[in-house]
């Protein structure tokens, strides 16, 4: 079994775009994000686990949440 489902921080920017694409997916984009949340956590990724957690507030989506995750990822 793989020690990670995703990994937390995009690895480049077309990583980071095809993730921002896969979260507007209804059902399929939600979970995702909640899977990149959990994994962000577990790896001690805070801002990154709580920029996926902004998705679920009520109202409209965050955009660019993946590329603001692979800047926070790129700068540490």
């Amino acid at each position: 079994m793989p020690e990670r489902l995703v990994e937390p921080i995009p690895r480049d920017i077309e990583e980071a775009i095809a993730r921002e694409l896969i979260s507007f997916v209804p059902v399929i984009g939600d979970l995702f994000n909640l899977v990149e949340a959990v994994e962000a956590f577990r790896a001690g990724k805070t801002g990154a686990a709580l920029i996926y957690l902004v998705q679920f507030l009520p109202g409209p989506p965050l955009p660019l949440t993946h590329l603001i995750a692979y800047a926070l990822g790129k700068e540490r």
